[in-house]
């Protein structure tokens, strides 16, 4: 399955609305919208074989049971004002409006290829596997990084990955729980920082914690956990941002802001909390 079984009362009735506008948009533009379907999660043609959905489609799924709809329906971002006619920009603050990133100026970087986040002066792009035989390479100041995998097929999952027991507790997953976490289009799956005003933790201590809890130690790094479910961890991606007179919170915050912006409002796959 691409996209996922349950959605929020706020997907739904974006879906709605996109499927209207579907239906009334010339065939150029009918494509932009069923990219916006699949970043909400909706796949028709692929998971439930519907060709060009239409309302009554997305409604029998519902009553079917197919598709549930969760009661918590998710806020309207703040930091967005109305202009006539209906149509949103964006405020002084990054942020995610229900039209979608393409009808924003979402901030850089593009998070769908390794170029745009070479651009925007991350660096790196060094596998799990051979960061686990140097670490020197990592910069040994503070600053902000990143989990990526090139785009492609869907990831194949494991029901028990390689994630350590922090505190007895079994990092693992369902995996339907990751399929639903997927973020299609996109080489990124995890951001970090790497310390604070309470830490002195850098680049290269917080990665070496990273890998050491993905390598089944028992370390406290229980934040983007879900990547050491992937068949192919060991083959992911890391990058980095040196800070070294920023701050590693606020650019994280603005990353994944940014990230929010693109994606109608989905953070990374392996983020679980902004």
């Amino acid at each position: 399955m691409k996209g996922k079984r349950e959605f929020t009362e706020s997907e739904i009735a974006r879906l709605r609305e996109l499927i209207g506008e579907r239906a009334q948009a010339p065939k150029g533009k009918q494509t932009q919208i069923r990219n916006k379907m699949r970043r909400i999660g909706f796949y028709g043609q692929d998971d439930w074989g519907i060709h060009d959905c239409q309302l009554e489609d997305l409604d029998g799924l519902i009553r079917s049971g197919q598709i549930t709809v969760t009661g918590a329906t998710a806020p309207r971002p703040t930091g967005v004002a109305t202009q006539p006619g209906g149509r949103e920009q964006k405020a002084n603050e990054v942020a995610q409006t229900d039209e979608g990133a393409d009808e924003l100026d979402c901030p850089d970087p593009d998070f769908k290829s390794i170029d745009s986040l070479r651009r925007n002066g991350f660096s790196g792009f060094v596998s799990v596997a051979a960061l686990r035989q140097d670490l020197t390479q990592i910069p040994d100041i503070r600053g902000v990084y990143m989990v990526v995998r090139q785009i492609g097929s869907r990831p194949q999952f494991r029901a028990t990955g390689s994630g350590g027991h922090y505190k007895g507790t079994d990092p693992n997953v369902p995996i339907e729980k990751l399929r639903m976490n997927w973020v299609e289009e996109t080489c990124v799956l995890y951001i970090g920082k790497a310390g604070d005003e309470h830490s002195h933790a850098t680049l290269r201590s917080r990665l070496r914690q990273y890998l050491q809890f993905g390598a089944g130690k028992p370390i406290g790094h229980k934040g983007g956990r879900y990547i050491w479910q992937l068949e192919d961890a060991e083959d992911l991606l890391f990058c980095w941002k040196p800070l070294p007179s920023g701050y590693p919170p606020k650019e994280e915050t603005a990353l994944l802001a940014a990230f929010k912006c693109q994606y109608e409002g989905r953070l990374p796959f392996a983020n679980l909390k902004l």
